[in-house]
């Protein structure tokens, strides 16, 4: 616990006050300044009150008098509620300040304010005991307490001089100044003391930080097992006592908790008695408000009486809902009335508009009354016209007369008027069919009146069509009558022209000359024969006039026959010359089909190839480039290789002369003529193209396919490449790790010993030669080119070997984080500081070997994050199995077009070429902040073209150049 100020010396009980002076903070320096006497007491120590409360704004704007306490509160609630506080309730929401202290009395400085504020020094609290004296108290009390005796004894009256009084005042400054000269010296003292002290304590602590350092050391070993029994039993011991601790505290809280509990089930019983009474008055009285809601105009004075009387007797068993219920009651009184008014209104508008809407349809039936008077009067018109027509063109009644125009005239006329008539009785009904039908209080009324309306204009209507309907029968008759004597005339007519020989019969050359002056043709003597044989009669003069038909018709067959053969001529000469231009333009498409099939048998003969290929490389042509296919796949990186280089020979072949067939053809289009004016020409060229274009589609797509196969088999091999480098370069970290941690030797150390000839550099040679010597021979087996590869990537410059800034690549692991989780300081994860947040992508740095967590039962790493070098301990898996670690791997993916560097840092040096898009990468140095830019740099490799180099990776604005792939 903190030490006790100097205040706290005087005891908590009697007559002991307080004096509060300063705080910077204005609003609670008014609050808490003045004198406190003993008030009550809390968690055994007094509670202090100050003489007068204190004016505090409240949230609504208004001024509220509270008392200022200050009290203690232990640690109950957490070791943060524990010390003294300035409030003005004890363990209530709102305080003032708050000192951490322990003390008996309330400390006299180290106050915060507020609560949760820093610390003011200004704030100072002052103890006051009964029968202290007035040196005392001077003593105790602030500079500006002091001043004012001084200032009031500084006025002198003009011509007083050193009288009794003045030497009176004299003699306490005097006294004062002492007391003052001695508090400063017992002060000065004091820190003197406390600064000799804590000098002496300190060195002390450095001398006995130095003997355990010595003693740890000399026996490390011995001592570090028994530390971690020790250390086993002291937890145990620990959590024995925290459970027990624990335990009494979960019965003190049960404790509490269950008395709180019986407090609260029997205050909720109070209250759900005094609901219930109120309830129960409150259902009485609004019941009779509903029925006031329901009531008219007759039963409104009964029901208010009623509402009334119940509201004296049942008001007051409301309680605190009684207000509620009475304004309930004032607005269903205010409502109903309300409603009653306005059915009073709803009714007097609703007898005006029902007189208004009979007056309106009394208006619309008269006029429509008219309306239909006309239209019948219009029809008997009509019929009366028609009448006379009907009967004229039973007879022989003659269409091109005058009277018969006359009268068809007449007839139309009023017809049109008739219809008239009828179609404004319609268009009437129509238009005032909706105000006639918002007349509903009369809607029965009306319809007994509208509907034999309605049906005379129906049956006028009616009479209209039917008699226009005959008229017009009529006239058509009378017209077509008419037209067919003419027709007939006209067909006596041309007989006679052609009978020359008036016998009333066609002869031989009369029917040849009727062909040939009617229709220009010359009609075979075969079918006039025909003809002759089969109506000409006994007596040899021809064919009579009743067979002119006949005759008409025979000589349009054969005029149809003659132009049927004409057109068969002409069908097929156009059919020969079809054919003709058909094979020219089969020869000017023959090269096209022949490029189109060099192509496909190019294209057939790579994807036999593919099938030759070994099984081990087609599998692997049907699974993904991932860490899993690579795994599986047996074959190693330089046979994946090889197999690339002769898939990757045959497909540019395939692919040369599928573009030589597609230029083929789209020459050969270009000379086909673009004026082919027969439709079935054109059908057959595009049918051509057509084959022709989608044998080149097909070629393209199989290609395609070859192209995907090939990009597969070469990610694959790019994946396996890595694998094995990979591989060597893990071997190379374990074995260089295992020979740190046996040997005990540093990082520098490990490069001191595997500089065999001490040039600075440690070159393969060196590497070979110190992994083979003890304390722990690699038995591994070093592949000298991916060794070569090894030591090229992590070699800055043109080095031919590492050197100290370069040899750590080769000894570190790195690992991806795949779950979020923390960076620890220590190895325990229950006992260490936690260092930050790793998340989930970041890359991970490894340092020594894992290492088993005993009391957490997990496998722990030393390392540091490689984005910003952040030092600690990490998991690489939980105790449930969640993985939080998985090895890095080694191969990004171009998003954004950047530039590939020399060196690390960025300069006016030209880049060596800009990476594209999509373009792969293998990581060689994984990202680092550059300090200049403040970019994330990291050092590559390209598969295109193998050219190493560092880029960027992220810039200072957080833009993404590379993503994992």
């Amino acid at each position: 616990l903190p030490q006790a100020s100097p205040g706290a010396a005087v005891s908590s009980g009697g007559n002991t006050r307080l004096v509060v002076t300063g705080c910077q903070n204005p609003t609670v320096g008014s609050i808490v300044r003045g004198e406190y006497a003993v008030y009550a007491e809390n968690h055994g120590r007094a509670v202090y009150r100050r003489h007068q409360q204190a004016a505090v704004t409240a949230p609504n704007g208004g001024v509220s008098m509270l008392d200022v306490l200050v009290y203690f509160w232990d640690e109950r609630d957490g070791p943060s509620f524990c010390g003294w506080w300035f409030g003005p309730k004890v363990g209530g929401d709102q305080v003032w300040a708050y000192c951490p202290d322990q003390t008996l009395t309330p400390p006299a400085t180290m106050w915060r304010v507020p609560y949760d504020g820093p610390m003011d020094g200004s704030l100072a609290v002052k103890i006051l005991a009964d029968g202290a004296t007035e040196e005392q108290r001077a003593y105790q009390q602030p500079p500006q307490y002091q001043q004012q005796p001084q200032q009031h004894h500084g006025f002198q009256q003009p011509g007083l001089e050193h009288d009794w009084g003045q030497q009176q005042l004299d003699e306490s400054e005097r006294q004062r100044l002492q007391l003052e000269a001695e508090r400063r010296r017992q002060e000065e003292e004091l820190q003197r003391q406390q600064a000799e002290a804590e000098a002496r304590r300190a060195q002390q602590e450095a001398a006995e930080r130095l003997r355990l350092q010595q003693e740890a050391e000399r026996i490390r070993i011995v001592a570090e097992q028994q530390q971690r029994r020790e250390e086993m039993r002291r937890r145990a011991e620990m959590e024995r006592h925290q459970q027990e601790e624990m335990r009494r505290h979960q019965e003190e809280m049960r404790r509490e908790q269950e008395r709180r509990r019986l407090e609260e089930v029997e205050r909720r019983r109070r209250e759900e008695e005094q609901r219930r009474v109120e309830q129960t008055a409150a259902v009485a009285i609004r019941k009779v408000i509903q029925q006031l809601r329901l009531c008219d105009d007759v039963t409104f004075p009964e029901v208010h009486g009623q509402l009334e009387q119940i509201m004296e007797q049942e008001g007051p068993a409301c309680g605190s809902i009684r207000e509620r219920v009475t304004e309930e009651a004032k607005q269903a009184i205010n409502q109903t009335s309300e409603r009653l008014q306005t059915e009073r209104e709803q009714k007097a508008a609703e007898e005006k508009r029902r007189r208004e809407q009979e007056e309106l349809v009394a208006g619309l039936l008269k006029e429509l009354t008219d309306l239909v008077n006309v239209a019948e009067a219009k029809v008997e018109r009509f019929r009366l016209k028609a009448t006379p027509l009907l009967e004229a063109t039973n007879g022989e009644a003659v269409p091109e007369s005058e009277e018969f125009k006359q009268a068809c005239a007449d007839v139309v006329e009023a017809r049109v008027s008739a219809k008239d008539g009828c179609k404004a009785c319609t268009d009437f009904l129509v238009s005032n069919r909706s105000r006639v039908e918002e007349a509903s209080v009369t809607l029965e009324e009306t319809r007994s009146l509208l509907v034999p309306l309605q049906r005379r204009v129906h049956e006028a209507l009616r009479e209209v069509i039917s008699r226009a309907r005959a008229a017009d029968d009529a006239v058509d008759r009378a017209r077509r009558r008419h037209q067919a004597e003419r027709i007939i005339q006209g067909r006596d007519a041309v007989f006679k022209r052609y009978d020359r020989d008036q016998d009333g019969a066609w002869s031989c050359k009369e029917i040849q000359a009727y062909a040939k002056g009617e229709f220009s043709f010359d009609v075979p003597v075969a079918t006039v024969d025909r003809l002759l044989e089969l109506h000409g009669d006994a007596g040899g003069k021809g064919i009579a006039r009743e067979h002119y038909p006949k005759v008409k018709l025979a000589v349009g067959i054969a005029r149809e026959e003659a132009a049927s053969k004409m057109r068969k001529e002409e069908r097929e000469r156009q059919e020969r010359e079809l054919q003709q231009r058909k094979a020219a333009l089969r020869d000017q498409l023959g090269t096209s089909a022949s490029a189109v099939e060099v192509c496909e048998q190019s294209i057939t003969g790579a994807e036999t190839i593919m099938q030759q290929m070994p099984e081990a490389v087609r599998r692997a042509l049907n699974a993904s480039a991932d860490a899993t296919a690579v795994q599986e796949n047996s074959l190693p990186a330089v046979e994946l290789q090889r197999c690339v280089a002769q898939l990757d020979e045959v497909v540019a072949g395939a692919r040369t002369k599928l573009q030589a067939a597609r230029n083929e053809l789209s020459s050969s289009t270009n000379q086909v003529p673009a004026d082919a004016d027969n439709e079935e020409l054109r059908e057959f060229l595009e049918t051509e193209l057509k084959s022709l274009s989608g044998r080149t589609d097909s070629a393209d797509v199989r290609l395609t396919r070859l192209v995907q196969s090939l990009d597969s088999l070469r990610n694959l091999a790019i994946h396996k490449d890595l694998a094995e480098l990979d591989r060597v370069r893990v071997e190379l970290a374990n074995a260089m790790r295992n020979r740190m941690r046996s040997a005990g030797q540093s990082l520098e150390e490990l490069f001191a010993a595997a500089d065999t000839n001490n040039d600075g550099i440690v070159s393969e040679a060196d590497l070979v030669e110190h992994l083979k010597n003890e304390p722990e021979p690699f038995n591994g087996t070093l592949d000298s080119s991916c060794l070569r590869r090894v030591f090229a990537e992590l070699a800055e410059g043109d080095a031919c070997g590492l050197s100290v800034s370069d040899f750590p690549g080769l000894v570190r692991a790195y690992y991806r984080v795949c779950k979020q989780t923390t960076l620890t300081e220590g190895a325990q994860i229950k006992e260490s500081k936690t260092v930050r947040r790793i998340e989930e992508g970041e890359i991970f740095e490894v340092h020594e070997e894992s290492f088993l967590d005993e009391k957490s039962k997990v496998m722990r790493v030393r390392g540091c994050a490689v984005k910003d070098g952040a030092m600690g301990y990490i998991s690489l898996a939980g105790n449930q199995g969640t993985k939080f670690l998985e090895p890095a791997e080694k191969l990004v993916k171009v998003v954004q077009c950047v530039d590939l560097t020399r060196s690390f840092a960025l300069n006016s040096e030209p880049p060596l070429r800009q990476l594209k898009e999509g373009e792969l990468l293998q990581i060689i140095k994984w990202e680092s902040k550059e300090p200049a830019s403040g970019m994330m740099r990291m050092k590559v490799r390209a598969n295109n073209d193998s050219l190493i180099g560092w880029v960027t990776a992220a810039d200072a604005e957080g833009t993404t150049f590379v993503k994992p792939n």
